[in-house]
């Protein structure tokens, strides 16, 4: 498991309020740019977003991206979607389950994982990366 910067992740709202989660905004940049990305709170109705799917896998050497300019760890196999999907005239709004979700705090990450569902098929679209 990759450690993360758990400093970027703001509370979210109490979920008897309505469903809500975080999106990733990706920056547009180049490709030989750094990543630099957004956290922000989402409700899931309210919000058009894609959903990415992908293997999380392991990851000898982590990736370093920008999250709300702190570094933020990912594996390769996230950091070659990231770079594939960025794009180069406007931010993308996506939602990634190991950055959207604080994977530190046990009671966020079952309190989301019970929303996968509703998250992805609320999502415009859902990507699926193989690598």
């Amino acid at each position: 498991m990759l450690r993360h910067n758990s400093k970027i992740y703001q509370p979210l709202p109490d979920p008897e309020r309505g469903a809500t989660t975080r999106v990733l905004r990706i920056h547009a940049g180049r490709r030989r740019e750094r990543m630099l990305c957004s956290l922000v709170p989402a409700p899931i109705a309210d919000t058009e977003y894609e959903a990415l799917s992908y293997a999380w896998g392991t990851s000898l050497v982590p990736h370093k991206i920008i999250v709300d300019g702190a570094p933020f760890y990912v594996t390769s196999n996230l950091y070659s979607a990231l770079y594939e999907l960025r794009q180069m005239e406007r931010d993308r709004i996506i939602w990634i389950d190991a950055v959207c979700i604080n994977q530190s705090d046990n009671i966020e990450k079952s309190t989301q994982v019970q929303m996968m569902r509703s998250i992805y098929s609320k999502a415009s679209k859902t990507i699926v990366w193989l690598g």
